[in-house]
Formats: structure tokens, C-alpha cells, sequence
């Protein structure tokens, strides 16, 4: 039987975070069982009650409130090893998988026949909303073509991760509160040879997250979230580009974020 050890943060959104592990635990079978790991960070108790009651096997930890989702994934990862798995999964508790579509992941993981990540994609209304980006970080998600394709970016939304790869790669970085230690784990492990790979279709539902912080008409709410770890904190984000594209891509990212501080409808012009 192969062992799937999949890895939450949820924070205050207990009926989706619900509706996501019954799509996740559909998945299992007599051949494929699922561990699941929570990380709550959420101010009240109101996941852990629903979520305990429904699932009363499942790992769930109430983590400080200050957690965000890269602290709270490493937390729950951390605590899954024990269960010793054959495979990560990292999980966002707004996807909503579809039936079987984790043992076509494996199957496309064994079909490559290297350890490589394989990613999975999801959509919205039609729209592919995350997976993997080709070329740019800035490209729109890779489009499903019912075989993998590789990809250099990756999203944390739907990932399985082979214990091989873990044993190389490690955890997510620690430097990271929020996002981008998804896109980081894969870079990383690109720099020692490990490949990811798009899901050869799309493997579930996930509504795309359109709040942009320069969007924002006021200059002070524009900061506030500017400097949120939701938002675009800048010294994760100058270690991010320093460690993977060099000094002057650091620089230059944290010169057009100042400039989006002041001027977001310019800057909207110039992307």
C-alpha cells in the first residue's frame, strides 16, 4: 500500500477547509492510504471542532496566530515525517480534488522514471488558476495537455513530492512567512538536478486569488499591505530574487515594487 502524507495550513475558513479534506480522503483506496497534517492558525476554535468530529484520525495542531501559510506548511510537514509516507503532498484548503487524481500523479511520477515534483493543476470556471509556469514567473499557469510538461515555476496549491526528493530538497525555507517558499522549493531543487512536472490534466477546483495590493486606491492601504506577509514583504522578496536570479533582479524587483507604491496606475502600464 502506498502511503500519502498530505500537508495543510488552514487559517479561519473551517467549511472550506472542511470541503477540501472530504475531496481529499475520496482519493483513498485500498491500495493508497492518506495521512492528513493541519497546521490551525486560526484566532478561535471552530475548524478544530468541525474538523475533529468529521475526521477524528486526522493530525490537527493550533499553531500561533502569526502563522502564515509557509510557517504553518513546514509546521505540519515537519510533524508527517513520523508517518514515514512514500509521498508529500502539499495541499491548499481552497483546492477541491477531484476522484483518483492522486494516483494518476503517482502513476505520472513513476512514468518519468526519475524523482522529479509533480504538480497539479487547477482551475476555475474554465480558467487554469495555478500549477506551473514554463518560462516566466510572470506567464499565466501552463495549460494541462494530457501529458506532463515540464515546468520551472511551481505553485504550492497541489504538489506531491517523492520521499527521495524530500530527503534532498528538505522542508520549505524557513525564511519565508507566506508565499513564495513554493516557487522557492522548486528552484531549489532545479539547482540539484530535480525536474517538476505539470499534472497531465487538471486535478481539481481552486478559485484564483485576485487581491493585488497595488490595486489598492489609497496610498496607506496600499502600504499596509505592501508590507503584510500576505503582501509583498520586501526583504523575503530581495532574498527570494537575490537567491535565484542575482543582485541586480533584487534590486531592480524592490526599485518597481517602491515605484507601484506611488504610482500603481503607471506601473500598471508599464507590466
Amino acid at each position: 500500500m502506498t502511503r500519502v502524507a498530505a500537508i495543510l495550513s488552514i487559517h479561519e475558513r473551517p467549511q472550506k477547509s472542511l470541503r477540501c479534506i472530504e475531496h481529499l480522503l475520496k482519493n483513498e483506496s485500498k491500495n493508497l492510504k492518506i495521512d492528513v497534517f493541519i497546521s490551525d492558525s486560526s484566532h478561535d476554535n471552530s475548524a478544530e471542532t468541525i474538523l475533529k468530529i468529521k475526521f477524528p484520525d486526522i493530525y490537527y495542531e493550533k499553531v500561533n496566530n502569526n502563522y502564515y501559510w509557509n510557517q504553518a506548511m513546514i509546521n505540519s510537514w515537519k510533524k508527517s515525517v513520523k508517518a514515514n509516507p512514500e509521498f508529500f503532498l502539499l495541499l491548499n484548503d481552497d483546492t477541491y480534488l477531484k476522484n483518483n487524481v492522486i494516483k494518476k500523479m503517482i502513476n505520472e511520477y513513476n512514468n518519468i522514471k526519475e524523482p522529479s515534483i509533480i504538480v497539479g493543476a487547477t482551475s476555475f470556471n474554465g480558467e487554469v488558476t495555478y500549477g506551473g509556469r514554463i518560462e516566466k514567473l510572470k506567464d499565466l499557469p501552463a495549460i494541462p495537455n494530457n501529458s506532463t510538461q515540464e515546468v520551472r515555476y511551481i505553485n504550492g496549491n497541489c504538489v506531491l513530492i517523492n520521499k527521495v526528493i524530500f530527503n534532498r530538497v528538505g522542508y520549505l525555507n524557513s525564511k519565508f512567512s507566506h508565499s513564495l517558499g513554493d516557487i522557492d522549493y522548486g528552484l531549489r531543487a532545479r539547482k540539484i538536478g530535480i525536474k517538476s512536472y505539470l499534472s497531465s490534466k487538471t486535478v481539481g477546483e481552486c478559485k484564483k486569488n485576485k487581491n493585488v495590493w497595488y490595486n489598492k486606491k489609497n496610498i496607506i492601504e496600499r502600504y499596509k499591505l505592501l508590507s503584510s506577509p500576505k503582501g509583498v514583504p520586501l526583504k523575503e522578496y530581495f532574498y527570494f530574487n537575490y537567491s535565484h536570479f542575482g543582485i541586480l533582479k533584487a534590486i531592480k524587483f524592490i526599485l518597481a515594487t517602491i515605484f507601484a507604491l506611488f504610482f500603481p496606475k503607471l506601473y500598471k502600464l508599464s507590466k
